[in-house]
């Protein structure tokens, strides 16, 4: 989890129209290989489902988030404000449909197939091996989750923006995310700000039955 500071918003409509800078008061980017991610933000702009919140992390990377909860707070003492959580665009996908698609071979071969007729592209896949799978009557969304239980890898999404709006959006599996060669070592007091572990409230089962043909 990282806390964002001094970084800017640009605001987009859900049709991509830039609809200027966002004055923000807290934001913090939370990303997990679960598949989160997610930006809460709070600012005096009201923040609408559906627009996208465009930023670029120290990295220079550009991330794209659309905007899913909303809540307006007015305060006793007259003060008006927004506190959204917004999710990865890739969430679009939800609602693209696989009839059927049925691809074997590489990775990149198989999110070239799922991701045909979106407007997002094949991006840098580095996963080695081939494997085969049948898609049917699933999102798009539902099938990249189904591609990397399959082939394996890490999903990375990434935007290309060239300052007024984006211009590419790419989905890619990765062998492994991040700089891993990288030296950094991370110790408390020194670089981390604070940790915080959730236990999920999934109860796992450790035993199974199983039963075969009876009585219908």
């Amino acid at each position: 989890m990282a806390l964002i500071k001094r970084i800017g918003f640009t605001l987009f409509d859900r049709w991509g129209k830039n609809l200027g800078r966002v004055a923000y008061t807290e934001a913090e980017h939370t990303e997990a290989l679960d598949g989160t991610d997610e930006l809460s933000i709070t600012c005096e702009r009201e923040l609408s489902k559906g627009q996208r919140l465009v930023w670029v992390d120290r990295q220079g990377i550009a991330h794209e988030h659309m905007v899913d909860e909303v809540s307006q707070v007015h305060e006793d003492g007259g003060r008006t404000y927004c506190k959204a959580v917004c999710v990865n665009s890739v969430a679009e996908l939800w609602d693209d449909y696989i009839e059927d698609k049925r691809p074997s071979g590489s990775v990149d071969t198989a999110l070239s197939s799922i991701l045909a007729g979106t407007r997002w592209k094949v991006g840098r896949c580095d996963f080695p091996g081939t494997a085969s799978h049948t898609f049917y009557h699933v999102s798009v969304r539902e099938g990249l989750t189904d591609l990397i239980s399959v082939w394996g890898g890490e999903l990375e999404t990434t935007v290309d923006t060239d300052g007024p709006g984006i211009t590419a959006r790419h989905i890619g599996v990765r062998s492994a995310r991040g700089d891993q060669k990288s030296p950094k070592r991370f110790t408390w007091t020194k670089d981390i700000v604070d940790i915080k572990r959730t236990v999920g409230s999934v109860n796992p089962k450790t035993r199974v039955y199983g039963y075969g043909k009876g009585v219908e």
